[in-house]
């Protein structure tokens, strides 16, 4: 604190630590580089671990049982492959939403949706990603087969119209 004052970044930490919407950040390798409390509390992964390895490690922890975690593992990191190549300069604005099921590491399944964007800050790129609903559903609750871990749609900003449909990691 300056003089008393507080500083503009404590504030933006707190917020970002107690808002009650899940955020992520990874970088433009991978490593995920922000991970809020909220996002912890969906997941049962503690920040502290999340922040010790990529986000494709983390989907793969998070994915329903019934898709095997290597599976899962490489459909995430080809997915982050994918934004990333999207992402080519701080001009591609972009949203990506994502629609699936996770299991959190307390054994909650969840159906989610939610978005990510780049976010380009001294000429390095971030992803990121907030998770916009969740809904509870039975870890019992059986998924027709062939339904995807993810379902995603890509949107331009209207500069430049772009369509993109991806579905992955199917049981």
């Amino acid at each position: 604190m300056k003089d008393g004052a507080i500083e503009q970044t404590d504030i933006r930490a707190a917020v970002f630590q107690t808002i009650p919407t899940p955020i992520v950040a990874v970088d433009g390798d991978g490593s995920v580089v922000e991970w809020n409390h909220a996002a912890e509390k969906c997941t049962g992964i503690p920040r502290q671990e999340a922040l010790s390895t990529t986000i494709w490690e983390v989907h793969a922890r998070i994915a329903p049982a019934t898709i095997p975690y290597e599976q899962a593992r490489d459909c995430s990191r080809e997915q982050f492959q994918t934004l990333v190549a999207m992402s080519s300069d701080a001009a591609d604005q972009w949203t990506e939403e994502y629609e699936g099921e996770i299991l959190s590491t307390h054994g909650e399944m969840h159906h989610i949706r939610s978005e990510v964007f780049p976010l380009w800050l001294d000429h390095h790129l971030f992803l990121v990603g907030v998770l916009l609903t969740t809904d509870p559903i039975s870890a019992e609750a059986p998924r027709a087969p062939g339904t995807p871990l993810f379902r995603g749609a890509h949107h331009s900003t209207p500069s430049g119209s772009s369509q993109y449909k991806m579905e992955s990691a199917h049981r």
